[in-house]
């Protein structure tokens, strides 16, 4: 998971072609404590969830790189037919999953406007991934989108998002009316 996310950070997409990762970073045990960390309203983490969140720190950066970009095309061989390999789905996935946990320590925080733009990035990956052309691809942006819209419910119902927050994250998330989901599953 991690030699892809640092090598989305030279090419922006997911698909994690070209450069080899240093040591450390995060692993699936940590994936797994952060999902069951943000899987709940935001609040202080444990020590454990501290680890993990510290150790998905180096991260961040390759995180907000590879959730800039507005198009994505993963470069899939559609001509395998039932044998198409779709890795970037995982590493969207559980980019996902970090985002969101970043996004609950952030509000835990205090530090709403960043909390914010970590569920927008949220969405702005589901809006990459439905772009790949396929339908597990648009089910897994439907999924994502649907994670972000969660987010943003409790930010926006628990009253915690001012005037500014708000309008940096419709701004953010403005160019996904656009977006072409070849199945619809994010309209």
């Amino acid at each position: 998971f991690r030699r892809v996310l640092f090598r989305s950070a030279i090419q922006p997409d997911w698909r994690g072609d070209g450069v080899e990762a240093s040591s450390g970073g995060i692993d699936a045990d940590d994936l797994s404590v952060l999902a069951d960390y943000a899987s709940g309203p935001p609040r202080t983490p444990t020590a454990r969830e501290q680890a993990a969140l510290d150790r998905l720190e180096p991260l961040v950066p390759l995180l907000q790189a590879a959730s800039e970009q507005h198009t994505f095309d993963p470069g899939l061989d559609f001509a395998a037919g039932f044998d198409i390999l779709v890795p970037h789905l995982s590493v969207i996935r559980q980019s996902g999953r970090c985002m969101k946990a970043l996004a609950h320590a952030a509000a835990a925080q205090g530090d709403l406007a960043a909390a914010a733009e970590w569920t927008g990035r949220i969405a702005t990956a589901a809006g990459q991934v439905s772009q790949d052309g396929t339908l597990i691809g648009s089910l897994v942006g439907g999924s994502m989108w649907a994670i972000a819209d969660q987010q943003f419910d409790w930010l926006l119902g628990g009253g915690l998002l001012g005037p500014d927050e708000i309008e940096v994250a419709l701004q953010q998330m403005a160019w996904l009316e656009d977006v072409v989901d070849p199945f619809r599953m994010t309209d």
